[in-house]
């Protein structure tokens, strides 16, 4: 899979848009893996995703790299997507929701490494729908 990021005044060719970035989703051993989801951080300097294969990889939106700049692998338990992510309005600390786990983890946005752990856990959310979302109050 992968996440594209268009410039609405970009390059176009045919009367259409020209897309310049591509980010390719990857998994620890570099296979190929479906984007789940996608945000940006509130300061628009990096984006997120979320992945079929559960891991949480946030990318610099100025340059395309081969690899993300931090991402956290099995963030729910190995092959367990991430469902939704949302940054709090601050940028800081970043949640993830898997519905197959049931659970939203709360990451710090700067830490996030292959070793991270989270900083909370809320468990036992069920979830009885095709979406599921988190969000910061």
């Amino acid at each position: 899979g992968s996440a594209r990021l268009w410039n609405l005044n970009g390059k176009t060719q045919f009367e259409k848009l020209v897309c310049d970035k591509v980010y390719r989703a990857k998994n620890e051993r570099g296979q190929k893996v479906a984007v789940t989801c996608v945000l940006f951080h509130p300061g628009g300097r990096e984006f997120v995703f979320g992945t079929a294969c559960g891991s949480i990889q946030i990318w610099n939106s100025k340059r395309v790299g081969t690899r993300p700049d931090r991402a956290v692998y099995s963030a729910h338990g190995q092959s367990k997507p991430i469902h939704s992510l949302v940054y709090s309005v601050d940028g800081l600390r970043l949640a993830s929701r898997s519905m197959d786990d049931n659970t939203v983890k709360v990451w710090d946005a700067h830490k996030l490494s292959r070793s991270a752990q989270p900083i909370a856990i809320c468990k036992g959310l069920s979830n009885d729908y095709e979406h599921c979302n988190a969000a910061f109050n």
